[in-house]
């Protein structure tokens, strides 16, 4: 880990909670994926914990330090209560003269050993006396986190010494070559000499040489090229100019560097993301949408499975128009599967954890996320030179939804008003505009979120008795796929409060399980648009559950 980037003094926590849950009997966690780091301390009760698919069986007393976008289940027989403190994290780096807040580099999930668990005490966790503010809880925590980096880096520091001795012969030089690959991987955009690299190695420059073309196939100069023309088609995918993207990778004439990169790819680099032949993976759900959607087949894309029974849910339509496409699953991700398909370039999204493999198999690019689909589907032309598709799919997009709008207040007589709500083993929440299945209901369709929600919330979880604050003319309900949230959605169904809703005494209850996948990507949020407008313009029996 780079201990200048996350020097302990600009470490920021933007949001924390903590949270003390206990369950009773036998019982299961759907895995889930975390976008927030977590400290979990087992209070009481014994667990089997499955954090990225590897099994943990944990009892009172120990204690899991959990990176954000770690999946996170688990199983018990009898019962278990823990302490969990969910944090964001941001370390704070100079740029051109300012501080801005960026992604703090963290340590991979795991148990924590004992010399971990031992040091500063935070308030709230492992029996201690619950924090005072907020701000106690913050200060605890940053002198915890410190202290986690520190031991961290000599932990670090001491493997890779240890990994030196190993790699060192009688004579004590190096007889591998792995520290200079990570030396080039990192330096790649340096004018890198044969003999400074040789001498990394401890090795003369001919003995070097004979020995790194006999592990990679490449002379060094060759394996730095490679490098540089990897990094160069990952940028290519990015807005900047060829300049930039030359500079970035090591050359300073940005036309060596078009010749340079035509002679290695075949292509000038001003055509290479604009070629038809080029092959993308979308490894995120809805990536390979904005690609059909621009003309593009993507060679490898998630699929998406239903929510209720986990079964393939990728429409025969889509099949169709995706032959050749290689279907990944998206609950156990295949690795190998990927590597069948050949990519030049892989996209995925910036809710995912940066994940090193991804990027072996080919150049990487992380699109950032937004549920503001004419800002996505324009972002994703820039980058693959289809912006004229673009603006005719979103001026049709436009002209629909318009028209679908003016049909419902035609039979309606006005805009109805509607909430999202989905419903899970622990938890109801109710969602607002701020969410992609906001952008559908209130900005497609035109109908209205009743004043009483929050202005600028995101979503609220909401207990059974708050229902009745939520009243709407319409409401469209999500289920999770396990047998406990089937269960709390009987239990709330039979509810006095939910039996007084508007929208449940006239029948518009309408089920919207498949509503967060499809609405990820352009085409499958028009065709969840025009189903919501064929319930709403249907009869009211055929909304119901």
């Amino acid at each position: 880990m780079n201990n200048n980037k996350n020097r302990p003094d600009r470490l920021i926590f933007p949001s924390i909670r903590l949270c003390q849950p206990e369950w009773y009997g036998e019982g299961s966690l759907q895995p889930k994926v975390w976008d927030r780091a977590g400290l979990l301390v087992i209070e009481g009760g014994q667990v089997i914990l499955s954090l990225n698919g590897n099994l943990h069986a944990a009892e009172a007393g120990d204690r899991f330090w959990i990176a954000p976008g770690t999946e996170v289940g688990g199983h018990w027989e009898d019962g278990f209560r823990c302490s969990l403190l969910l944090f964001s994290c941001r370390r704070m780096e100079r740029f051109g003269g300012q501080w801005l807040a960026v992604e703090a580099e963290l340590p991979p999930t795991g148990r924590l050993k004992q010399d971990l668990q031992q040091q500063d005490r935070i308030p709230g966790l492992a029996s201690e006396p619950p924090p005072r503010d907020r701000l106690e809880l913050k200060h605890a925590l940053h002198r915890w986190l410190s202290g986690y980096l520190t031991l961290t880096r000599r932990q670090n520091e001491a493997n890779a010494e240890r990994t030196h001795e190993r790699n060192s012969g009688a004579s004590g030089t190096l007889s591998g070559i792995g520290p200079v690959l990570d030396y080039m991987s990192e330096h790649y955009a340096r004018e890198l000499g044969v003999s400074e690299l040789a001498a990394l190695a401890g090795m003369s420059v001919n003995h070097f040489i004979r020995t790194f073309k006999s592990k990679t196939g490449r002379t060094p100069t060759q394996y730095l090229l490679h490098l540089r023309m990897w990094k160069a088609r990952q940028l290519l995918f990015s807005t900047d100019k060829i300049k930039t993207v030359a500079r970035s990778v090591g050359y300073r004439d940005e036309h060596y560097f078009s010749r340079a990169f035509k002679k290695a790819e075949g292509i000038a680099p001003a055509f290479y993301m604009k070629h038809p032949d080029r092959r993308i993976a979308a490894a995120y759900y809805g990536l390979d949408d904005y690609l059909r959607t621009l003309g593009l087949q993507p060679v490898a894309a998630l699929e998406k499975t239903r929510r209720q029974d986990h079964s393939t849910a990728v429409s025969e339509r889509t099949r169709q128009k995706s032959f050749g496409t290689v279907w990944l699953d998206g609950s156990d991700f295949s690795y190998a599967s990927l590597r069948r398909a050949k990519p030049d370039l892989i996209l995925t999204s910036s809710r995912l954890e940066s994940d090193s493999r991804l990027d072996r198999i080919a150049p990487t690019v992380t699109i950032p996320y937004t549920h503001d689909l004419p800002r996505q589907l324009r972002r994703m032309a820039e980058i693959v030179g289809k912006e004229e598709e673009a603006e005719n799919w979103i001026q049709r997009y436009t002209e629909a939804g318009m028209a679908l709008r003016q049909q419902l207040i035609a039979k309606h007589g006005r805009p109805l008003t509607a909430y999202y709500i989905r419903v899970g083993a622990t938890l109801c929440r109710v969602y607002g505009r701020l969410s992609q299945t906001g952008d559908l209901l209130y900005d497609d369709l035109g109908m209205e979120l009743p004043t009483s929600f929050p202005e600028g919330e995101w979503a609220l979880t909401v207990s059974q008795e708050q229902l009745s604050q939520f009243d709407a003319d319409c409401l469209f309900i999500a289920i999770e796929p396990t047998p406990e949230a089937a269960g709390r959605m009987r239990v709330i169904a039979a509810s006095e409060e939910w039996k007084a809703l508007k929208a449940v005494r006239e029948g518009r209850i309408y089920d919207a399980d498949d509503f967060l996948l499809k609405t990820l990507g352009p085409s499958g949020r028009l065709e969840v648009m025009h189903d919501v407008f064929e319930k709403l313009m249907g009869s009211a029996d055929a909304g119901k559950r």
